[in-house]
């Protein structure tokens, strides 16, 4: 069904009343200020226009949003409630600068992930693989589990027949929630010869997890000894995390 005349778009509308709780989740510090930009991408992404009929069906209002932001963004709508709380006024994603953000605000996944556990492993693994020679931009389950086992103090492969049913690869699902490692899925298909066939799945890193890797490094330095990887070496300036401390980075 066409959108009808009277109706109002909501795309511009919902983004705003949704940076603006980003905002001032950051002023306030609390930790749902990615929850909300997040929802605020997505509602950017919607190439269709959101709106509501009149019988109040929501079109287009993406499905991938969380259930708080989705909750509010029908509240908006519905005209439940403001854009913008009288409360967030100051806030307002119109009328004022995108605020900066510490390393844990950017990456809220930095305040939880430990040394040598699977994610450090694999991000490690990627690091690594990054600065080798000839590597094509991307790596198979059994390159990273190989490249990651001596960062990681668990096995990365799960075992059933031993007990370990579950081990460090099983942290690849959070970097990819967090949008640290990209995920290319292949279809499977027909060979001339008539057999089903189909690629193994390959993985890489993203620009958002290289940043992630040199705010990881500077979190868990290597030892003095030990040859600093070229990621970490050249590793810039991040707003509003202050100035790198001599040795660590620069």
């Amino acid at each position: 069904m066409p959108r009808p005349r009277n109706a109002f778009v909501w795309n511009e509308e919902l983004e705003r009343g949704l940076r603006t709780r980003e905002y001032h989740a950051l002023a306030v510090g609390t930790r749902s200020h990615h929850l909300w930009r997040d929802a605020a991408e997505k509602i950017r992404a919607v190439r269709g226009e959101i709106f509501a009929y009149n019988n109040g069906r929501i079109q287009n209002l993406p499905k991938e949003l969380g259930p708080n932001a989705r909750h509010v963004a029908e509240q908006i709508i519905r005209g439940e409630v403001p854009v913008v709380p009288d409360e967030m006024q100051d806030y307002d994603a119109a009328t004022v600068d995108e605020p900066e953000r510490t390393a844990e605000q950017e990456f809220p996944f930095l305040q939880g992930i430990h040394h040598r556990s699977g994610s450090w492993a694999i991000l490690m693994a990627f690091n690594h693989a990054e600065r080798s020679n000839g590597y094509r931009g991307y790596m198979f389950k059994d390159e990273i589990n190989r490249r990651a086992q001596p960062h990681c103090d668990d096995q990365m492969e799960p075992n059933f027949h031993a007990g370990r049913l579950f081990a460090g690869w099983s942290c690849m699902t959070t970097l990819i929630k967090h949008k640290l490692v990209e995920r290319t899925n292949h279809r499977g298909h027909l060979t001339e010869g008539g057999r089903w066939t189909s690629e193994k799945h390959h993985f890489a890193l993203t620009a958002q997890g290289r940043t992630f890797v040199r705010l990881l490094l500077d979190k868990f330095p290597p030892p003095d000894d030990l040859d600093v990887p070229d990621m970490h070496r050249s590793h810039a300036h991040t707003p509003g995390r202050g100035t790198p401390r001599a040795g660590r980075g620069g």
